[in-house]
């Protein structure tokens, strides 16, 4: 124990130890130079003002040559400018700073650091302020609900809504230019082969506005049921140079063609419960199954697209199969109650499939979790 105590005490005053030497030298990198201010305020700053610049004069402290290697930003947006030359003990130099508010708006907060030929040494210096957005025109307000960046849309979701698979839609996004400079779309990221994008015109002119045209063509969609895709759009906005629209659709198949006799010799399914199907009191934690056969009753392949929860705490064994005339498959339904509230609940399966009389439905779960 006493061996203990003393190996304790040493490790405790070498740590000490260790501490001050590091506190010292870093007291003395920290004195090399030093700056008559590190923060600047530029209060509120309109939009369309020219750039602002600041200028952070400094003092070589010490005993040695100073020069600044580098000053790096944390954004684009803020441009350094420094003494080239070298500072002598008791010499001055400065580090300007140049700020673009175009494209910005609201509250920022920049950082610089400067470097010297110190390799263990930098600095920060931070300007920060609030710009003020320049006024839109009023008409853009009411016909363009969302701005994004500088440019405002009439809106960024493309609902198609149902799409037959023998359908094309399309949907025609309005985009206006807010600014008093042209923005430019410069490309346009990748989509699934069923979306195509038209742009007319790819630069848009200072207080002027394009048309986006989004179509989709159900004959080239392959998943059934929900689908959803990003599509990007990079710009030359100074604000928010990538852009995003969404596209949205539910495909279906389009029955409305097939003749009598492609009826008669379609595809039936019957279930052997639901859809609506009581699951009764089930207590809190517990897991089960539930089964549901499915029989083709029909003359050709009976084709399941999809079956697809709508809550994480139900699973199937399989979410896409063939059933072939006259034959059954047993679809088995786990039901997770973990991470569940104790009351009643209603959940939904969906289950799209080629019967032309019953393509689409849910399966409709209600349980009761007790404690």
């Amino acid at each position: 124990m006493k061996f203990a105590h003393n190996n304790t005490m040493v490790q405790k005053i070498f740590l000490g130890l260790l501490l001050a030497f590091s506190s010292s030298l870093f007291s003395q990198t920290l004195d090399e130079i030093q700056f008559n201010e590190v923060v600047h305020d530029f209060g509120r700053i309109k939009e369309e003002s020219n750039e602002v610049v600041h200028v952070f004069q400094f003092k070589n402290v010490s005993k040695r040559k100073i020069v600044i290697t580098k000053v790096e930003t944390s954004c684009g947006c803020t441009t350094p400018e420094w003494s080239k030359d070298t500072v002598l003990p008791g010499g001055t130099g400065y580090v300007k700073a140049f700020y673009n508010p175009e494209g910005k708006k609201g509250n920022f907060q920049k950082y610089m650091y400067v470097h010297i030929n110190r390799p263990d040494y930098f600095t920060t210096l931070t300007i920060r302020g609030d710009v003020v957005p320049r006024p839109r025109p009023e008409y853009a307000k009411t016909t363009f609900k969302l701005d994004y960046g500088n440019l405002a849309f009439s809106e960024n979701m493309a609902n198609f809504g149902v799409v037959l698979s023998s359908e094309v839609k399309e949907k025609t996004i309005h985009v206006f230019n807010y600014n008093e400079y042209p923005i430019a779309i410069l490309s346009i990221g990748e989509k699934p082969d069923f979306i195509e994008v038209f742009v007319k015109d790819s630069i848009i002119n200072a207080g002027d506005s394009i048309n986006i045209v989004i179509r989709v063509k159900g004959n080239k969609m392959v998943k059934m049921g929900d689908d959803f895709n990003r599509i990007s759009f990079v710009t030359d906005d100074l604000a928010f140079p990538e852009k995003s629209l969404f596209v949205m659709s539910r495909l279906k198949q389009d029955f409305s063609k097939l003749s009598k006799k492609e009826l008669k010799n379609a595809p039936k399914l019957k279930l052997s419960q639901g859809p609506n199907i009581n699951l009764g009191d089930r207590p809190l934690g517990s897991k089960f199954k539930e089964s549901v056969v499915l029989t083709n009753t029909g003359k050709t392949d009976l084709i399941v697209y999809k079956v697809a929860p709508t809550c994480s705490c139900i699973t199937v064994n399989k979410s896409a199969f063939t059933i072939k005339p006259g034959e059954s498959y047993t679809l088995v339904f786990t039901y997770d109650t973990i991470n569940q509230i104790v009351a009643e609940h209603t959940k939904h399966v969906n289950l799209i499939c080629n019967d032309p009389t019953n393509s689409e439905f849910n399966f409709t779960f209600k349980i009761k979790i007790t404690n």
